[in-house]
């Protein structure tokens, strides 16, 4: 399964790779998840266990975990645009302002419309061939309930 998030410096591209060097094991855990690639390319442990130093990062995981519907309907209403990539700047640098579920997408937003995929980075597009709006319908497309499922019993940890 793809992760929700693509992340700066993340495991996407490794992640099959990494998963076939992994012994076989009951628990998992990955301290500095980020993107938590790994995580959702593997099969699900008896117990797993993220954490990561971006509270915001964690806080979505968590919004992911126990509301998942509220999120997935603020995504799906995403626009692959500079405007909504503006706001969600906003939110993701003033956190205390707003709820769990609106930091929730802005991380999603900063980590699948910032350039490199790199938060404190600009916008992302393709002048020429619309690229980077048909991933992000794509990335729209692929936020559904099994990505909610597979962390049901996930122990999230900041």
């Amino acid at each position: 399964m793809r992760p929700p998030l693509s992340y700066y410096g993340g495991k996407q591209l490794l992640a099959k790779k990494i998963v076939s060097l992994i012994p076989e094991h009951k628990i998992y855990c990955e301290p500095f998840c980020g993107g938590a690639a790994v995580l959702f390319a593997k099969e699900p442990s008896q117990a797993e266990v993220i954490n990561d130093i971006n509270a915001e990062i964690i806080n979505f995981y968590h919004v992911v975990k126990e509301d998942f519907p509220a999120l997935q309907k603020e995504i799906m209403k995403t626009l692959h645009s500079r405007e909504m990539h503006r706001h969600a700047k906003i939110i993701y640098e003033n956190p205390d302002m707003f709820d769990t579920v609106k930091r929730a997408w802005a991380v999603w937003v900063k980590a699948n419309m910032s350039f490199g995929n790199c938060f404190n980075s600009g916008f992302a597009y393709e002048k020429k061939s619309g690229g980077t709006t048909k991933k992000i319908i794509n990335k729209i497309d692929e936020f559904t309930d099994k990505i909610s499922n597979r962390i049901r019993m996930l122990q999230i940890e900041n």
